[in-house]
């Protein structure tokens, strides 16, 4: 392995280190695209933005690193955003350069390893980012039907003669 491959090599495992929270993702965009977008229009002022916010919101670590990972994370999903299995899931806003971009995607950003393309493009696999995004979607489902599960269980039964109908022989007697 040659000396640039190797650089190159150590930066993606680093890169790829660097654990962001799929909650803090969805912070960091929205606090992100929340801001005019003269101050996050390219990627050199994108980097200044997401610096700003980083800082105001980790407790520990280096937040030019983070910043520098969301911001590759970005570039990579916006490669990706034209995607046809991405359309059904991202929904463009009014607002200039913004996403609506719905938990399990996001989830995805957070999770799924940027990778190196020809042409020495850091992205994702748009198949492996596909998989994630479906998987995610499946946990949430799961996770949705669990708690209707345990909040059925634990609610105390209604009464009959409080879901009658009046004037059906309800409470109040005939007719009501």
């Amino acid at each position: 392995m040659d000396d640039d491959a190797a650089v190159l090599a150590r930066d993606m495992e680093i890169l790829n280190s660097i654990e962001i929270s799929a909650t803090a993702m969805k912070i960091i965009l929205s606090r992100l695209w929340a801001m005019p977008p003269q101050a996050r229009d390219g990627w050199e002022n994108q980097g200044k933005a997401l610096q700003k916010i980083v800082k105001k919101m980790l407790k520990t670590g280096d937040p030019a690193a983070v910043a520098a990972a969301l911001n590759i994370r970005m570039a990579a999903f916006t490669d990706l955003a034209h995607e046809p299995f991405l359309r059904e899931w991202v929904e463009p806003t009014d607002a200039e350069n913004e996403l609506n971009l719905p938990m399990p995607v996001i989830q995805a950003m957070a999770q799924e390893p940027v990778v190196l393309r020809a042409g020495d493009l850091l992205c994702f696999d748009p198949e492996s980012f596909r998989q994630r995004v479906l998987a995610n979607k499946a946990e949430a489902l799961r996770a949705d039907a669990a708690a209707a599960a345990r909040d059925a269980a634990t609610r105390p039964p209604v009464p009959t003669h409080l879901t009658r109908r009046p004037g059906r022989g309800g409470p109040r007697g005939k007719g009501g």
